[in-house]
């Protein structure tokens, strides 16, 4: 996917109501920010923003949204790329290029090599399967119950019910039509998807996944919640800083109902 760069001063931000900066801030003001996110995006949270279906060069989305708010209450200036995520993953942990990631779950591993935000939304969990290959449906009642079939996921993701059950992939795909195709070859059964971006995610030839007929959904059982967080470097003092302030900043917004306006679209 072409890159995409997007460049807010914080006189731009304004726009979108921010507050005075009143808070202590570690991060100087006119900082520049640099933040990568995934170049399959993540919407409604992450996504490349279209014209008449063409890609305008503009990342929009709501946690782009919140981020805009956060920079404009420090007076930061943003640089947002979307990158393949294992690339975004590399550059944010040397923290050479970027600064930091939006979205992200935290795991042992990225928690030994980046810096996380509180929680800044909550995910839950449906599975996908091909109607084509168990037009039953799969026998899920618990999720112990995903033992037998051969899970398909997005590489470089983390999947924390599959991590809990010690259950492996079978086949990774960067993009999610891909492992829909899969399904519908009978080379995996299920995938595991995010039930708040379903609805925006598409296949191979830009079709809303939705609408395809032949792709069974439904809730996964005991699947936790997943708690998304933005992710800091920890290659350069920035990345604490930016810890830090964007903490403060979360509990503000979070005190004042702007966040749960801004990421429930409001």
């Amino acid at each position: 996917m072409v890159p995409f760069w997007i460049r807010w001063s914080a006189a731009l931000a304004l726009t979108f109501g921010a507050v005075p900066a009143v808070l202590a801030a570690r991060v100087p003001a006119g900082q520049e920010v640099r933040v990568c996110d995934d170049a399959n995006e993540w919407p409604p949270y992450t996504e490349a923003q279209r014209r008449n279906g063409q890609i305008t060069g503009e990342v929009g989305g709501r946690s782009v949204v919140l981020l805009q708010r956060l920079a404009a209450l420090y007076g930061w200036r943003l640089q947002i790329k979307l990158l393949p995520w294992n690339r975004c993953l590399a550059l944010v942990r040397s923290g050479e290029h970027f600064h930091m990631l939006l979205n992200a779950l935290p795991t042992p591993e990225r928690e030994r090599n980046f810096l996380f935000s509180d929680v800044v939304h909550e995910i839950h969990t449906d599975v996908l399967w091909s109607r084509r290959v168990h037009p039953q449906g799969l026998k899920l009642k618990r999720a112990e119950d995903l033992r037998p079939y051969r899970m398909g996921g997005n590489l470089g993701y983390t999947y924390p019910t599959l991590q809990r059950l010690n259950i492996p992939l079978s086949a990774e795909a960067p993009h999610p039509g891909s492992l829909v195709q899969m399904m519908h070859r009978n080379r995996i059964d299920a995938v595991l998807v995010a039930r708040e971006v379903m609805p925006t995610l598409r296949d191979l030839e830009g079709r809303p996944l939705r609408d395809d007929p032949d792709l069974g959904q439904a809730p996964m059982p005991e699947a936790e919640v997943s708690r998304f967080r933005m992710m800091f470097t920890r290659a350069t003092p920035l990345g604490a800083a930016l810890q830090a302030d964007v903490n403060a900043g979360l509990a503000r917004l979070r005190a004042s109902g702007d966040l749960s306006r801004i990421l429930g679209g409001g």
